[in-house]
């Protein structure tokens, strides 16, 4: 009976978990599986930080700790937790899933290192790539388009400058009448000011509408990954290049 009640618990949280959405309802039977997932430690936390702060006599502030501890929610891993074995369905779920993906990964970590960098760029682009190349790795490939427009985002920010923008009557206002830059307008300007070729703006202007694609509309409408990684690569060598 427990194990069929954590296998139907897991597989409902699994898919709401992965939608955000509630695509499953949880039964009446499996209330108590979900009152404890629902169980926040660090609302027990707070509320023992808020006795610390009482004005109290130690021992009294000691006794309503150990109220709040009675019920302190179970590490899900111990083995009198009642979400243990749900615990367990979920790791061998996310095993399943890395099995699955590590092949593949192996294969696209010898295709990155084709294009590692001939120079440093910025500690945000850097920071921005490395989370590109796992997202790549691991199959994200939606993720990988939205990083690659961010990788070229902040590579532009660094490389063209706002007094470039200017220089090249590219900008934008808001509702004070100050002037603020955007990716295209550093594109733009950057290509007005010989930074960039016009096969490296059409490189970088893909890129950017690729990821607000992927962003705003649909996640999965770019098929060519590999090109889009491939064309950001080039985008960052050529400015840092010419910049």
């Amino acid at each position: 009976m427990r194990y069929e009640q954590a296998e139907r618990f897991a597989q409902a949280v699994l898919k709401n978990s992965e939608q955000l959405i509630p695509i499953e309802e949880i039964e009446k039977d499996l209330s108590k599986l979900k009152y404890e997932i629902e169980r926040c430690p660090a609302e027990y936390d707070k509320r023992i930080s808020d006795i610390l702060d009482l004005d109290l006599p130690s021992d009294k502030k000691i006794a309503l700790i150990c109220e709040v501890l009675k019920d302190y929610p179970a590490d899900p891993q111990s083995e009198d937790s009642p979400l243990r074995l749900v615990w367990e369905r979920f790791i061998i779920d996310m095993s399943l899933v890395a099995i699955e993906r590590v092949e593949q990964g192996a294969s696209r970590i010898f295709q990155l290192y084709k294009l590692v960098l001939c120079s440093v760029p910025s500690l945000p682009t850097q920071q921005f790539l490395g989370r590109l190349s796992r997202c790549y790795v691991w199959g994200f490939d939606p993720e990988c388009v939205i990083l690659c427009r961010a990788v070229i985002d902040t590579g532009f920010y660094h490389f063209v400058s706002d007094d470039i923008c200017e220089k090249h009557r590219e900008f934008q206002k808001d509702t004070k009448g100050q002037h603020y830059y955007t990716l295209a307008n550093r594109i733009k300007a950057s290509f007005q000011e010989g930074i960039i070729d016009r096969e490296i703006r059409e490189k970088a202007f893909r890129i950017k509408d690729r990821g607000d694609e992927a962003v705003h509309r649909q996640p999965r409408i770019t098929k060519d990954i590999w090109g889009t990684i491939c064309d950001t690569v080039a985008v960052l060598e050529n400015i840092a290049r010419q910049s």
